[in-house]
């Protein structure tokens, strides 16, 4: 039982959505407690409660108040000893995190699911396809030498953490686009000893970030599509099961993030008079990470052997009428290793995510 301290709680109900993220981001926890004066749980709010808040159309800005579970599963302090409760009692409910109380109904500590259930993961049959076809320009003159894709986080590379990543997941149905020094690729994958089987899209020429996946051929499963120089922690289990629960044809995995621009913007009316001047605004912007679930309906509109991006995809399935989801991520839970200016700082990011 780990202690509720100030890192995972807070008695102001009146916080902005955006600070309760930053508490989940510091602290690598999925949840945050509220507490009245006397350490009695007034509630919680975990990751999930903020995402449906954002897709409700709420702004970071907003209190977190509206989103707060005011009557969240606990136990007592004397359920501790009971055989096999707190299992039932987390597996029943689908909880990954579960409050302690003592008999005055202070919030006294916090119970972790991974310390509880020991389950073996399910084996899911959901094709994951990394798209690592591209040239890498912005990571020049790395990739010169070496495909982006095979570009380190500490001793592996990227597209190694993500089907690893996949396959804890219980996922092993893997394909990856490839054309620019494919070659390296296929032989870096051929040596390793890896409980799963990577098979291949080869581009004969460069076919966008979407033209590949015409390759797949039939499908009967929901499928992921990744770039890879992208790194996801949240459970792709988790995405796939909102992606369902969604009835979305298209689900953009998007993330949340906070940019100030250096500097004053000027702000003019119709007439090229100045309205304002506002000193290095702040916006919270959600953006696309690279990262899909596409039902397989929707590899019918890729066209044969044609330069098609992934925005043309979303918009032929809008056209189309299909319903187009996000599920978006806080600020730690993706990383980013596309571009030279933000590759050190994600691996310090990423390596203090790993040691949390």
């Amino acid at each position: 039982m780990k202690p509720i301290d100030e890192n995972i709680s807070l008695k102001d109900r009146s916080v902005s959505i955006r600070h309760v993220m930053h508490l989940l981001n510091k602290s690598g926890q999925l949840i945050v407690f509220f507490l009245e004066e006397d350490g009695s749980l007034f509630g919680c709010v975990t990751d999930g409660d903020l995402r449906q808040g954002i897709l409700n159309g709420m702004e970071l800005t907003d209190s977190v108040e509206s989103v707060i579970n005011r009557k969240p599963l606990s136990i007592k302090e004397s359920d501790l000893g009971r055989e096999g409760f707190i299992e039932s009692l987390m597996q029943n409910n689908y909880i990954s995190r579960l409050p302690v109380l003592n008999d005055e109904g202070r919030a006294i500590g916090v119970l972790s699911s991974r310390d509880y259930l020991k389950m073996e993961v399910e084996k899911l049959p959901n094709p994951v396809v990394v798209m690592a076809g591209g040239k890498g320009t912005r990571m020049k003159p790395f990739t010169n030498i070496l495909p982006k894709a095979l570009i380190p986080i500490e001793d592996k590379p990227i597209l190694q953490m993500i089907t690893e990543r996949f396959f804890e997941g219980g996922f092993s149905d893997f394909y990856i686009s490839v054309n620019f020094m494919k070659d390296m690729i296929k032989s870096y994958f051929s040596t390793l000893q890896q409980p799963y089987q990577v098979k291949y899209l080869e581009e004969d020429s460069f076919c966008g970030t979407a033209g590949s996946l015409k390759k797949l051929g039939d499908v009967e499963n929901d499928v992921f599509v990744i770039n890879c120089d992208t790194i996801v922690s949240s459970d792709p289990r988790e995405i796939l099961e909102f992606h369902k629960r969604e009835g979305a044809s298209i689900t953009i995995v998007s993330a949340m993030r906070h940019i100030q621009i250096p500097y004053g913007t000027i702000e003019l009316s119709e007439k090229g008079d100045l309205l304002g001047v506002k000193e290095k605004p702040e916006h919270n912007v959600l953006i696309n990470t690279g990262f899909y679930v596409l039902s397989p309906d929707v590899l019918d509109l890729i066209p044969e052997d044609t330069f098609f991006h992934m925005t043309d995809l979303i918009q032929a399935a809008m056209d189309r009428g299909s319903k187009i989801s996000t599920f978006p991520l806080r600020e730690n839970q993706y990383f980013d290793i596309g571009q030279w200016d933000s590759y050190e700082k994600t691996t310090a990011v990423y390596r203090q995510f790993r040691e949390s």
